[in-house]
């Protein structure tokens, strides 16, 4: 279980958004949801960043990014990674930061009064 073997596996499922290397997490999910997924090796215990995730026209409302985050979660758990974010609308025909808060709580996500989101990987069962 590594943050390591998180990012690897997340950059081997999905395809570059575009052929710049500064944008090299900037990534295609199913050829339907844009994400960015950024390694945060300075915290304590592995994390993730979900820096961005976002569909567009004509792939909106579709439930794309719901099935993006369970295959992240999957992920996640696989690995033992801890998921952040922050929830932040983008334009102005997506959901509020309200309804935002409230879709990803929806996920498992918590939220501090700054909108920083995080995600906990389920505790694997000692037997």
């Amino acid at each position: 279980m590594s943050l390591d073997a998180f990012m690897d596996e997340f950059l081997g499922a999905t395809t570059p958004f575009n052929d710049s290397p500064k944008h090299k997490n900037e990534r295609w999910w199913n050829d339907t949801v844009h994400l960015e997924v950024q390694a945060n090796r300075y915290a304590e215990y592995d994390k993730a960043n979900i820096a961005f995730i976002g569909t567009y026209y004509p792939n909106r409302e579709q439930g794309h990014a719901k099935k993006c985050f369970l295959w992240l979660f999957d992920l996640a758990n696989k690995h033992g990674v801890t998921l952040t974010g922050k929830a932040a609308p983008v334009g102005s025909t997506g959901l509020s930061k309200t309804e935002l808060k409230r879709w990803y709580r929806g996920l498992g996500w918590t939220f501090d009064r700054n909108s920083n989101g995080v995600w906990e990987p389920k505790k694997k069962e000692v037997v």
